[in-house]
């Protein structure tokens, strides 16, 4: 059955148009020659007195508006623009030290990504403990074994499937980078909000460290605060929640997070946040402020929704 209905001139559902466009013959100057002129009906108006409207109006006489497109290009005034006038929390240009302005924190972080939790997580140090020992002398046998064939097997069909493997764990055999059991690389990872798990934080087991070792290093050994918030392809109200230690990848969803210090190889200590943004805070709310003020400000605004 077809459904017309009372408003649309073409009897259709989706918005309709109508566009002239006039290329012109006469080189203009830049940046941008091109004019837009626009008209737009009441969208309340029934069918009947569009097609009335567009009878008795010529077009040579309509009252068009002269619309000047934003610089995204945005032309019919729908857009707002009122997010590019926020302060950036963080941006890839100052995190790879191209440029220490624009945004409050440099370095960001997601959460450790081990793609073996079964294997390197567990409420129990001891039975993590068996289980690492266990992944070691699988993964050394697989070393041996790879180090003792022709090489010409792929990777991936050649190694013992008891444990799970990565392609950066396979680059590790391929290295002769073997795994050796340290106690001591037992930690408690924030796993989920509220819950704590051990873990055995490793560069061979871990499947990826991201910058953690910059921010907590490999055994919690160095004293810090993070906040963690809702990242891209978040499919959850968007959320925020802080911690002092290191934290599983899907400590929330798809998060990202920003520390307030960062540190050095050799441990020496640097502020996350940027100069810029604390002078930016004193410029706004005077020059009392510390760097750790502006920590626990930025939490509180991603923590609290905004109420108008």
């Amino acid at each position: 059955m077809t459904t017309y209905t009372t408003h649309n001139v073409f009897g259709i559902q989706t918005g309709v148009a109508i566009l002239f466009l006039v290329k012109s013959t006469h080189k203009q100057l830049k940046p941008d020659p091109c004019k837009i002129s626009y008209i737009a009906l009441d969208d309340n108006w029934r069918k009947e007195e569009k097609w009335q409207w567009f009878s008795e109006n010529n077009i040579e006489k309509m009252a068009f508006d002269n619309i000047t497109p934003d610089k995204k290009g945005n032309w019919i005034g729908e857009s707002d623009t009122s997010w590019d006038t926020f302060v950036g929390v963080c941006d890839k240009e100052s995190k790879l030290g191209r440029k220490d302005s624009g945004s409050i924190f440099q370095l960001y972080t997601q959460g450790l990504k081990t793609n073996r939790n079964d294997w390197v997580y567990d409420f129990n140090q001891e039975i993590l403990s068996v289980k690492v020992k266990r992944f070691e002398t699988v993964y050394n046998n697989e070393i041996e074994r790879w180090n003792q064939s022709d090489k010409n097997e792929k990777t991936n069909d050649f190694v013992n499937r008891e444990i799970k493997w990565t392609a950066e764990l396979e680059t590790h055999m391929i290295r002769n980078n073997k795994l050796s059991f340290d106690i001591s690389k037992i930690t408690l990872v924030q796993y989920r909000p509220f819950v704590k798990l051990h873990s055995y934080v490793d560069r061979i087991i871990t499947h990826r460290l991201y910058n953690n070792v910059h921010i907590y290093g490999l055994r919690n050994k160095h004293r810090n605060k993070s906040i963690f918030f809702s990242g891209i392809g978040s499919t959850k109200p968007f959320q925020a929640l802080a911690t002092n230690r290191l934290t599983n990848y899907d400590f929330i969803e798809k998060p990202q997070g920003i520390p307030l210090y960062r540190y050095t190889e050799q441990g020496q200590v640097i502020d996350n946040i940027t100069d810029w943004a604390l002078q930016s805070f004193h410029n706004k709310y005077g020059c009392s402020l510390s760097k750790e003020d502006v920590f626990h400000y930025v939490y509180a605004v991603l923590h609290k929704p905004y109420i108008p």
